[in-house]
């Protein structure tokens, strides 16, 4: 027999030994039991124990170490091994000849031993996405190649298998949505190319309508788009490439004012208009997609301004008690009727007005002054009207103008000045509505006029000036008063000549003091004005006038205003 005959039976033979000697460790360990009883035993202890009950050569990994308390009643050795290891994190493989038991973790130094490595290709996933999605103990076996979209899992056989069906699990095909996303300042084949390379499939490219196709999962479409969004923006002011030019629209305003309305809009959307105040007109250049937006949006500010009518009435009442501003909230009244301390000669009725800032008072008042003006208690300096509008400034001057001569001499030369000075009533009244129809009106009131004449003919000017702030009701009047007006004069009259005697001059004249003390009370009434310039319907119709009544027509007057107040103070 030759040699190569010789080394054929003798390799023949050990195969079938070793055939021989693996079935019969596979039946050993198949018929092998365990009974045993284990109470706060070391580990390795128990593992030799079991080998030398059952045949079996048990190994266990240097790493192997620790306590364990179980009861074996006639079980198998798979089974005794899974009790035995149950809560230790220690696992065991089944050899040729052996059974190792060994640490799974990644450091220990059986483990290139006992795994395997098997790469991965995921097909929905990103490979990021999938290893964050397994549980954090399967994370360490499993490593991501970016470059290629696929996994690398390192594992011994049993983990492998699990790693293997979480994944399947995890790649599910997702419901697709398909969206189409057409580009303005980047080229579609471009931008696809710059997208990371696991999302590039799911992309395709229309470069005639210079758009693209997204046929992806929910997650992977967001993904994209956002990357998109990013992409697509114009060319900043230091590109070398196309310069940042748009077309542009002009935008006439019809109501606001072009700064006021620039400064309005979004800090992002001002960056693309422009404004000239002295035309009143916006010039907005964007981009395409945004230009309808910033154009809306001015369009919604450019609103015509609310109209108010200003109707004010300075009035000088003889009696400083004429006017009663408390601080109770009421019904406005008029209380009329004798006084026993009345002196007014052949009119025994006296009339005081209450305030309030409603339509009500508004009523009132005009029919007071009727009556007071008729029995001269006072006087209707001036009253002026202006039509304003909501939040602009107002003014009302009711003024004369009066020149004075202002003579000075100097080395013998007289020189002579005309100076002017201005007298009367100046309004400066600031209208604000709110969205109840309520208004608030920011006054500032002077009233001045000539008293006399001093030193050198020199007038003498007595100005009144208040600042107010009020909350009134449409057709409502806001009332200034307390401007005092007190003059007092000097009067000597007597005897020419002899009044100038010493101790008898006494005798041939006599000194005399005049004193006045008027008060000075200023109404404004503002009344909401409609589209039309017509005056709202809870304001007056017409400006009321001032006459002179009779005292039996007064009467009728005053007592069917009276009836009509208290019925609507009823229904409140």
């Amino acid at each position: 027999m030759s040699l190569y005959m010789q080394n054929r039976v003798a390799a023949v033979i050990v195969a079938l030994f070793s055939t021989m000697a693996s079935a019969t460790l596979a039946s050993a360990q198949a018929s092998a039991s365990v009974d045993n009883v284990f109470f706060q035993t070391d580990l390795r202890q128990a593992l030799e124990d079991i080998s030398a009950q059952t045949g079996v050569n048990v190994i266990a990994d240097p790493s192997v170490q620790g306590i364990v308390s179980v009861s074996l009643e006639d079980v198998p050795i798979n089974r005794a091994l899974d009790l035995l290891l149950a809560g230790t994190g220690y696992r065991f493989i089944e050899q040729e000849d052996y059974i190792l038991i060994y640490n799974p973790d990644a450091g220990a130094d059986s483990f290139v031993d006992i795994s395997t490595t098997r790469r991965v290709q995921m097909q929905n996933l990103t490979p990021v996405a999938a290893r964050s999605l397994l549980p954090e103990p399967l994370q360490r076996f499993v490593r991501v190649d970016e470059a290629s979209g696929r996994l690398a899992v390192t594992a011994p056989r049993e983990l492998m298998d699990r790693i293997l069906f979480d994944l399947e699990i995890l790649d599910q095909e997702e419901d697709t949505v398909t969206t189409f996303v057409s580009l303005e300042f980047v080229r579609a084949e471009a931008a696809r190319l710059m997208l990371p390379q696991q999302l590039q499939r799911f992309v395709s490219v229309d470069p005639m309508r210079n758009s693209v196709a997204i046929n992806a999962p929910v997650q992977q479409r967001n993904e994209i788009m956002t990357l998109l969004r990013r992409l697509d923006q114009p060319t900043g002011p230091v590109s070398t490439e196309t310069p940042d030019v748009f077309p542009t629209h002009r935008v006439d305003l019809s109501h606001g004012r072009a700064e006021g309305i620039l400064a309005l809009l979004s800090d992002a959307h001002q960056n693309f208009v422009r404004a000239d105040d002295s035309a009143n007109v916006l010039a907005v250049s964007a981009p395409r997609h945004i230009v309808d937006g910033i154009i809306r949006d001015i369009r919604t500010l450019d609103k015509p301004r609310q109209h108010v009518m200003l109707e004010a009435r300075v009035v000088v009442l003889e009696r400083t008690d004429l006017l009663d501003f408390g601080t109770e909230f009421r019904w406005p009244t008029i209380e009329a009727g004798s006084f026993a301390s009345d002196n007014v000669s052949g009119m025994p009725w006296e009339l005081r007005i209450g305030y309030t800032p409603s339509r009500q008072f508004t009523n009132a008042l005009s029919l007071s002054l009727n009556f007071l003006s008729a029995n001269n208690q006072a006087t209707i300096v001036s009253s002026p009207q202006v039509l304003a509008q909501d939040g602009l400034p107002a003014e009302i001057r009711v003024t004369t103008e009066e020149f004075f001569e202002i003579s000075s001499e100097s080395t013998g030369i007289v020189r002579a000045q005309l100076e002017q000075i201005e007298t009367g009533t100046i309004l400066n009244i600031t209208p604000r509505v709110s969205s109840t129809g309520h208004l608030t009106l920011a006054m500032d009131l002077e009233v001045s006029d000539v008293i006399g004449r001093g030193e050198n003919n020199l007038p003498v000017v007595s100005r009144r000036t208040a600042s107010s702030t009020i909350r009134i009701e449409n057709g409502g009047t806001a009332a200034v008063a307390g401007l005092a007006d007190n003059r007092s004069q000097m009067r000597n009259s007597g005897t020419p000549g002899l009044r100038s005697l010493p101790l008898l001059g006494r005798a041939f004249g006599r000194d005399g003091l005049n004193h006045q003390a008027r008060q000075v009370a200023i109404f404004v009434t503002a009344t909401l004005v409609d589209e039309d310039g017509h005056k709202r319907q809870t304001g007056e119709t017409r400006q009321n006038t001032i006459r002179n009544v009779s005292d039996d027509q007064y009467r009728i007057e005053l007592e069917a205003a009276l009836t009509r107040m208290g019925r609507t103070g009823d229904q409140n």
